[in-house]
């Protein structure tokens, strides 16, 4: 269970920040989307570890 769960969201997370990076122009906005993916991941990630 776990280790691949957490692989699975850290897979689809780098997905979509390639995506962020090749879409999106350099600004603040891209920075909060990246921090924002982190962050989603982190919470993902505890939400498995905690249940």
């Amino acid at each position: 269970g776990q280790p691949e769960k957490y692989t699975a969201i850290r897979e689809k997370a780098k997905e979509l920040a390639y995506l962020i990076e090749e879409t999106c122009p350099n600004s603040r906005e891209k920075s909060v989307a990246i921090t924002n993916l982190e962050t989603a991941v982190m919470w993902a990630n505890a939400s498995i570890a905690r249940n």
